[in-house]
């Protein structure tokens, strides 16, 4: 007898277990029903379909999934013993719409009608809604961080306004009202005593908030094409650089540039807003090519000293 006490209290059958795994996930989830009691659970799984309590169990767990993921497919509440094969319908097309890996609780024709499918979706229902609260909920958290990332640009932008016109950095209490004063008053004395000092804006126009919208549409267009060409171009960089690992006495140089913050310091992304468009003056039309010979006349390395021979195209 007391053999069998002990049996019953240290039962670790897969039933048990998975009923334990269920209730655990269940006061994770805040649940606080009756659930919670594991002889009210089991006898709730044990009598499946026939139990109103179990399709409204499986219908919360289900709904409450494909709301937070904005899935097409759910659960028809309000569903009863009577409609249990419409109810076993929906929770197998859930089931893979939710691409479920367990193949057995989507390909059988009666998904709950074994005691064991039932624990088994019971069990996957209750983890799966805890990991899409937890994605959901860093998803909130990404978007708090993508709220804040224009004041955070704007911060930064506004300290570069001030180490270029050579002003002390404004105390903790300062307003934003107050030092964009305190720029202007700045800009304008150096406007009055240096006429130049600021050069020719490059773009003088006055446009509208529609206007704007379109242009920060058209940067956006540019933005994508030039990650584009870049990814191109970092990828020929890439490819150039392998070439060279082939001979001992320049693979170690390679790893080096590979290594090396000239290297890593190139990205596919590189984000131009349009205040450098405000910002720019009329020096920026007018760049001279890397191959001009003024240019070259100051930048001339050993480099150009080699010289690439003839490429044979092979013409398959």
């Amino acid at each position: 007898k007391q053999f069998m006490a002990e049996s019953m209290v240290t039962d670790t059958s897969p039933a048990t277990r998975q009923l334990k795994d269920i209730i655990d996930s269940l006061t994770d989830l805040g649940y606080e029903g009756p659930l919670l009691q594991e002889r009210h659970l089991e006898k709730c799984i044990i009598e499946g379909v026939e139990s109103v309590e179990f399709i409204h169990f499986v219908t919360w767990l289900s709904n409450d999934i494909s709301k937070m993921l904005k899935l097409e497919e759910s659960i028809t509440t309000g569903l009863g013993p009577d409609d249990s094969n419409v109810f076993k319908l929906e929770v197998k097309g859930f089931l893979s719409a939710l691409q479920c890996p367990y193949r057995f609780l989507t390909k059988d024709l009666d998904v709950l009608l074994k005691l064991e499918h039932r624990y088994a979706i019971l069990e996957y229902l209750t983890s799966e809604l805890q990991a899409t609260k937890l994605i959901v909920l860093d998803q909130k958290e990404d978007s708090k961080v993508d709220e804040q990332q224009p004041l955070i640009l704007a911060h930064d932008a506004t300290i570069s306004v001030l180490q270029g016109l050579q002003c002390s950095q404004p105390p903790a209490h300062v307003t934003l009202e107050m030092i964009t004063s305190k720029i202007l008053d700045k800009v304008q004395t150096l406007a009055q005593s240096k006429p130049n000092y600021f050069g020719t804006p490059l773009f003088d126009r006055n446009l509208n908030s529609e206007q704007w919208r379109i242009i920060e549409d058209l940067n956006m267009k540019l933005e994508e094409e030039f990650r584009t060409r870049r990814q191109l171009l970092l990828t020929r960089l890439e490819v150039t650089l392998q070439a060279f690992t082939w001979k001992k006495e320049t693979a170690d140089r390679v790893e080096k540039v590979i290594k090396s913050e000239y290297k890593t310091g190139l990205q596919p992304k590189c984000s131009i807003p349009i205040s450098h468009l405000i910002a720019a003056r009329t020096d920026l039309a007018h760049q001279s090519k890397t191959s001009n010979i003024s240019v070259l006349k100051n930048t001339h390395t050993t480099i150009h000293k080699y010289k690439m021979g003839n490429v044979c195209t092979l013409v398959l």
